[in-house]
């Protein structure tokens, strides 16, 4: 019988301990991968611990890629709340509740540009 991972009982919730940070790509980090047709998983175990890294397509993360100024625009927004969609979607929630959608990194920077960017601090 195969021995069970540190802080899991028979039956129970499995504990996973990591060292150090998870990272999905370079400036990225609130992108869990979508449904099943999200990228695969690859794990990396060393001696501080263990990596987890999504294995985006190349065309997937030239895509993610593109968001890059609009994401650091955004970071600028006070109460605006942004994420990036599997495989590549700008989702950007205004500070009234409003959702908005972008697959084109242009269109997503003009609409930061035009309703946005006052709201900067």
């Amino acid at each position: 019988m195969p021995s069970l991972p540190t802080g899991t009982a028979p039956g129970g919730p499995a504990t996973l301990r990591l060292c150090g940070e998870i990272s999905l790509l370079p400036g990225e980090g609130s992108d869990p991968p979508q449904g099943s047709h999200g990228p695969q998983i690859r794990q990396r175990h060393t001696e501080t611990g263990s990596e987890v890294f999504p294995d985006y397509t190349q065309a997937v993360a030239k895509q993610r890629a593109a968001f890059r100024d609009v994401k650091g625009m955004l970071r600028g927004c006070d109460g605006v709340k942004y994420g990036l969609w599997y495989p590549s979607v700008l989702r950007i929630t205004t500070t009234d509740g409003k959702r908005h959608s972008f697959t084109d990194p242009g269109e997503a920077n003009d609409f930061v540009l035009r309703n946005l960017s006052k709201q900067s601090g």
